[in-house]
């Protein structure tokens, strides 16, 4: 009767290695001996994406038309603008693309595109697509408002001091009633 119990334990020792072996090892590929392992596999990992500054940005003003009573006032509204590139190109652009609210009236007439900003010492060269001249409807408090608009969205940045508006590359010499051959110098509208 021993014999058969060291049987029956040798058995179930076995049939339990069988199972544990099936059960653990199953979905395991078995290499054969004669496979050269070429070394660990490399696991593939998520990218992490380092921090790029086209995430980043830096508050400015621009500046939009609010109506105290019948009084339309510039009014400066911040905004977040790219923090690379060029900063002033960055804000006239915002000022282009900023929709008019019942309370906040954008300047630029419809349909104004900005081809390029150019900076020479104190002087930022802003070129508009002719809509700027051609699209604008108003009196000379508009106009006024307008060429301010510009002028102070494009002087925050750095030591801007003068201001000359193209139209398709061409100076823009009136803008209605307002002469403008030189360059607006900041404050004197």
């Amino acid at each position: 009767m021993n014999n058969k119990r060291i049987i029956a334990i040798f058995v179930i020792i076995i049939a339990a290695a069988i199972i544990f072996t099936y059960k653990y090892t199953a979905g395991y590929q078995y290499s054969a001996p004669n496979e050269v392992s070429k070394g660990p596999k490399k696991i593939e990992r998520p990218v992490v994406k380092k921090p790029t500054t086209e995430n980043i940005s830096k508050i400015a003003k621009i500046y939009l038309i609010e109506y105290k009573g019948d009084e339309p006032i510039l009014e400066p509204v911040e905004i977040d603008i790219p923090a690379d590139g060029n900063s002033i190109e960055n804000a006239i652009q915002a000022l282009i693309e900023f929709d008019s609210t019942k309370d906040i009236t954008n300047p630029l007439p419809e349909g104004t595109e900005l081809i390029g900003v150019s900076i020479s010492e104190d002087l930022a060269v802003i070129n508009f697509n002719a809509s700027v001249v051609d699209g604008f409807s108003g009196g000379v408090k508009d106009e006024q408002l307008l060429l301010e608009s510009i002028v102070k969205t494009a002087s925050q940045f750095g030591d801007i001091k003068r201001v000359k508006i193209l139209a398709d590359g061409n100076p823009v010499t009136t803008f209605g009633h307002l002469e403008i051959a030189e360059p607006i110098i900041v404050g004197e509208l």
